[in-house]
């Protein structure tokens, strides 16, 4: 369950008296002229539960509900060029609440965005849209999907560049090593992608569109450290159908 781009209202307190009413007027008024050109904020949440029953044989049967996840989304503008974004993530594995994303964001155009803090860094498109975009539920338990060093849920910390130019997508960055891997040499990553058919807006990906896109996107990925890299090459065809429904094909070679 996903609950997205929630509004952040202002909270709004009255008194009886007539004076404070006076005063909660003036400043409703003045909150609703700053409301009108302050920058938006935007909230967003994602749950992930689950729920799981054992019957062992010559055992009683168990059972549990389970909170695998909980992330709290927070994001908005700081000038027209320059955003952030914040973002926690309950671990139900551990019970430990930590920061995912901690990111300033400077944006010039669709071809120059720079992004410097805690983020997901050049890598897999797995890993580039995460366990609440993905198709399947279970993702990134086989073993190769999720390889890249991190600090935390996929991310690094580091500075890193993209651009979008039409239907090619390419970024790069450096980002910690000591704290991914253990050896405080700078760890390089990049990436491309082109969609040969619709093109995929922004820098985080999805696993699926649901039958909202056509397409046809080939990328790839390498990380270096110290001598040491890690490639992939990600694939992904999603085809809408003509009663509304869809299909997509997602293969990966790591």
């Amino acid at each position: 369950m996903r609950i997205r781009r929630v509004g952040l209202l202002p909270a709004r307190c009255f008194d009886r008296s007539l004076p404070a009413i006076c005063a909660g007027a003036l400043l409703l008024t003045a909150s609703s002229a700053l409301a009108q050109s302050a920058p938006a904020v935007t909230l967003g949440a994602g749950l992930q539960t689950s729920f799981r029953a054992t019957t062992p044989d010559g055992g009683d049967t168990t059972a549990s509900f389970v909170v695998n996840s909980a992330r709290l989304y927070v994001s908005g503008p700081v000038t027209k060029q320059i955003t952030f974004m914040f973002n926690t993530e309950y671990d139900g594995a551990s019970s430990h609440i930590g920061v995912i994303d901690a990111v300033a964001r400077i944006s010039t155009s669709d071809k120059m965005n720079i992004w410097f803090g805690r983020f997901l860094p050049p890598s897999d498109r797995a890993n580039l849209y995460g366990p609440y975009y993905s198709h399947n539920w279970a993702v990134y338990t086989d073993g190769v999907q999720d390889g890249y060093p991190f600090v935390t849920t996929g991310r690094d910390d580091g500075a890193m560049y993209w651009g979008q130019f039409g239907k090619v997508k390419l970024s790069g960055g450096v980002f910690d090593g000591a704290s991914a891997t253990g050896n405080e040499k700078v760890l390089v990553a990049a990436r491309a992608q082109v969609d040969f058919w619709d093109k995929e807006d922004g820098y985080y990906l999805n696993g699926t569109y649901y039958g909202g896109k056509n397409l046809l996107a080939v990328g790839g990925a390498v990380q270096a450290q110290d001598g040491n890299t890690a490639s992939t090459a990600d694939f992904l065809l999603e085809k809408k159908l003509s009663n509304g429904a869809s299909f997509s094909v997602e293969s990966e070679f790591a």
